[in-house]
């Protein structure tokens, strides 16, 4: 009997290719219920939704999920103080962006296979940049979240903090949530979740970071 259980790995430089295939893919499939067409395809042409920020695998801080060698997911988190990467530059962005408190970790870039979705890769990739952040000694975590991806997030104890989002030529706007927790803050009553369509709670991409 074939293994399909997937495996963890830091990602390396030449995976970037496959891993910006991956999150295209993730979004155009698994958005859908929530943006539309046209919202997707501004953000990747507007505002490069879509690729890598490479100094997430330069920093050793970025992991793929394989299954028999084909990457079925990846993910990861920062030190850096931002929480969104979505143009090579960030030129005339990075002002507008919510970054993480001192201390604390941004989860990034976590996108899931389509054909994987709901099978506890998502939850695996955040569980490990969570225990990789922690043994550099960070004990909160926040993540930039796609409407898509925020049942997976609180299903592993993130609270809503608010909503942000970018203007999109002709397109109206592409909208974000921005989610937090902190170690031993689990029994905590969650915030209120943000307002989105109504579908399954499937593990789903969060935004490119």
């Amino acid at each position: 009997m074939q293994d399909l259980r997937p495996t963890l790995r830091h990602a390396r430089p030449c995976d970037r290719d496959a891993i910006e295939r991956l999150m295209r893919r993730s979004v155009r499939t698994l958005c859908t219920r929530d943006y539309s067409a046209r919202q997707i395809a501004a953000m990747e042409r507007e505002f490069g939704f879509g690729r890598l920020d490479e100094a997430l695998i330069l920093d050793g801080t970025y992991f793929v999920a394989e299954i028999q060698g084909a990457i079925v997911g990846s993910g990861g988190w920062s030190r850096r103080t931002k929480l969104l990467a979505v143009r090579d530059d960030d030129t005339g962005l990075e002002s507008d962006l919510p970054h993480p408190p001192p201390g604390k970790a941004a989860i990034r870039a976590v996108f899931v296979h389509p054909e994987m979705a709901g099978r506890g890769i998502g939850r695996l990739l955040v569980r490990a940049a969570e225990s990789d952040a922690r043994k550099k000694c960070h004990d909160a975590f926040e993540i930039a979240a796609t409407l898509t991806g925020v049942p997976l997030y609180r299903k592993l104890d993130y609270r809503t903090k608010g909503l942000f989002s970018f203007g999109l030529s002709g397109d109206g706007r592409f909208a974000f949530v921005l989610l937090s927790k902190r170690d031993g803050e689990h029994g905590l009553r969650p915030a209120a979740p943000a307002q989105r369509p109504a579908g399954p709670d499937a593990e789903s991409p969060a935004p490119n970071g």
